[in-house]
């Protein structure tokens, strides 16, 4: 439930108002709650005097490689927008191991891995921490995924984590804190219903 409270703090994170630390744990927040997400992008739309209709938010965007920064990411349309943000309490526990921690843990670059795009150097640019969100395939049911990032001017393994969930679009996440430069690939494996493993590879460039 949205309380007044919450909309004085949208106001605030929407106006540039809050300290880096408060940014961080309000964005935080707009991973794990579905409705204050919602609430801050009608809230962004009507500061940048949007007259659409609440179905035209709402209706679906194709989804592209993108590299925004957090406050921009915000904007796009709910459908995209939340598929993008949800992201699992699983990997908050993962990734923040202490509540000390999460104010920070900021999402600065989205790189968006699609199985389409998995045959050809995927191009970004941006600073970190990365959110790193790979295409498992619509209808995955696999129990759990593990993903390997490997610098591949040196074969040297940047992170590496398993037991990640992927979420109904097929969509696995997870953040990745180092500064990347260069040429990388992730490797997504997991075992399928016959228990065989399987993996799928997406090559990517980084520049700062």
């Amino acid at each position: 439930m949205i309380t007044e409270h919450d909309d004085d703090q949208i106001d605030r994170y929407l106006n540039r108002q809050l300290d880096a630390a408060a940014a961080d744990a309000f964005e935080i927040r707009m991973m794990e709650e579905p409705d204050l997400l919602e609430r801050v992008q009608l809230v962004e739309a009507m500061k940048q005097g949007l007259q659409k209709s609440q179905s035209t938010l709402l209706t679906p965007a194709p989804v592209t490689a993108k590299v925004m920064r957090f406050p921009q990411w915000i904007r796009q349309p709910l459908s995209m927008a939340a598929s993008v943000l949800l992201a699992t309490l699983l990997m908050r526990n993962i990734l923040v191991p202490t509540p000390a921690t999460v104010e920070s843990t900021g999402i600065n670059t989205v790189l968006l891995l699609e199985n389409s795009r998995g045959t050809a150097t995927a191009e970004f640019s941006g600073a970190p921490p990365y959110l790193l969100q790979l295409d498992a395939g619509l209808g995955n049911t696999a129990n759990s995924f593990a993903v390997t990032l490997r610098d591949t001017t040196n074969n040297a393994v940047v992170t590496q984590l398993g037991d990640l969930q992927a979420d109904a679009d097929g969509w696995v996440r997870l953040i990745v804190s180092e500064a990347l430069t260069g040429d990388y690939v992730a490797e997504l494996s997991w075992a399928d219903a016959e228990g065989a493993a399987q993996t799928r590879s997406f090559t990517l460039n980084v520049s700062p």
